[in-house]
C-alpha cells in the first residue's frame, strides 16, 4: 500500500482517510480535471497564484493557507511519480468511500448484511467440510469438524484484517511525515515570496516561485 492516502487529499490537515466526508483533491485545488496536461496544470496554478498572491490585494490580502494549498497541489501535480501514487491513492480512497473501509474518523454503523467483515471484503460464507472415513461418524463428531473448519477461517480472516490495519496504518504515518515537511517547505517558500515582493514584480515573483518548487521535487 502506498503512503498517499487521504483527503483534502491535504492530509496533514485532515487525518487519513476521511471516507465519511466529501473531500477536496488536489485536482479541485488548481481546478483541472484529472486527465490534465503538466502545461494545463501549470497555468492554472500561475492564473491561481497571481489571484492568492500576498500583493494581489495587500489592503485585504488572501489567507496563507490557499497560496500554501496551491504549491502543496502543484508540487504533487507537477511530479509524474508523486502524481502517479496520489492518483493510486485517490482510486483506493474512492474504493473504501464506495464499499467501506477502515477509518480515523467515526462512521455511521453500516446496515449490509454481510456482517462485521465486509469492510475487508470479506462475505458470510457456508463452508462443507468432507473427510474421508472407513465408519460412519457420528453427528457430534461432523459437527466438532465442522467447528473447527469455522475457527480457522476466522483466524485467517483476522490476520489478514490486522495485517491490512497495519499496512494502512504504517502508510499513514509516512504520508503524514511527508506532508508535514512538505507544508513547512512550502510556508518557507511563502515567506520567501512576500520578502521579495517588495522589490520586484508578480510575474518575476512566480517564476522564481515555480523554479523552487521544481528544484524542491528534484531534492526529494
Amino acid at each position: 500500500m502506498s503512503y498517499f492516502f487521504g483527503h483534502r487529499l491535504n492530509l496533514k490537515r485532515r487525518g487519513l482517510p476521511l471516507l465519511s466526508c466529501r473531500f477536496k483533491t488536489f485536482y479541485e485545488v488548481l481546478s483541472v480535471p484529472k486527465n490534465a496536461s503538466k502545461e494545463e496544470i501549470k497555468d492554472s496554478f500561475f492564473t491561481l497564484s497571481k489571484k492568492y498572491h500576498p500583493d494581489s490585494n495587500p489592503s485585504h490580502p488572501p489567507p496563507k493557507e490557499l497560496f500554501i494549498e496551491l504549491n502543496e497541489a502543484y508540487s504533487t501535480l507537477s511530479d509524474s511519480s508523486l502524481r502517479r501514487q496520489y492518483d493510486r491513492e485517490l482510486a483506493m480512497a474512492e474504493y473504501y468511500r464506495r464499499n467501506g473501509g477502515p477509518s480515523y474518523e467515526k462512521n455511521p454503523t453500516s446496515s449490509s448484511s454481510y456482517g462485521p467483515s465486509s469492510n475487508y471484503g470479506f462475505r458470510t460464507t457456508t463452508y462443507y467440510y468432507y473427510e474421508p472415513t472407513d465408519r460412519a461418524r457420528s453427528p457430534k463428531e461432523v459437527q466438532k469438524s465442522h467447528f473447527r473448519v469455522v475457527k480457522y477461517l476466522l483466524l485467517l480472516m483476522s490476520v489478514v484484517t490486522i495485517v491490512h490495519s497495519i499496512r494502512i496504518n504504517w502508510a499513514h504515518k509516512k504520508f503524514k511525515k511527508w506532508q508535514e515537511e512538505e507544508s513547512r517547505m512550502n510556508s518557507l517558500i511563502y515567506e520567501r515570496v512576500r520578502e521579495k515582493a517588495k522589490n520586484s514584480s508578480v510575474e518575476e515573483q512566480l517564476l522564481a516561485l515555480a523554479e523552487k518548487v521544481k528544484e524542491s521535487n528534484r531534492i526529494r
